[in-house]
């Protein structure tokens, strides 16, 4: 994924969430595992970037926490 493509991540769950909340639901669950999108970021043995998004704990959870 480019940068750009990241980076707007967190305002596409932000409109899936206000889409739910305007369909009635409470609340939403941002899953970060079984292999799914997040997950694979926080992963070191599938993220390999080499950017801000890779590397430590930190740089691969940043995204989640971005999401978050």
């Amino acid at each position: 994924m480019s940068i750009e493509d990241i980076e707007a991540l967190p305002a596409m769950y932000a409109n899936a969430a206000m889409i739910a909340k305007d369909a009635g639901f409470g609340g939403v669950q941002i899953h970060a595992g079984h292999g799914f999108l997040l997950s694979q970021f926080l992963s070191p043995l599938f993220n390999r970037r080499t950017d801000s998004y890779g590397g430590s704990i930190e740089g691969r959870f940043r995204v989640v926490y971005e999401v978050i």
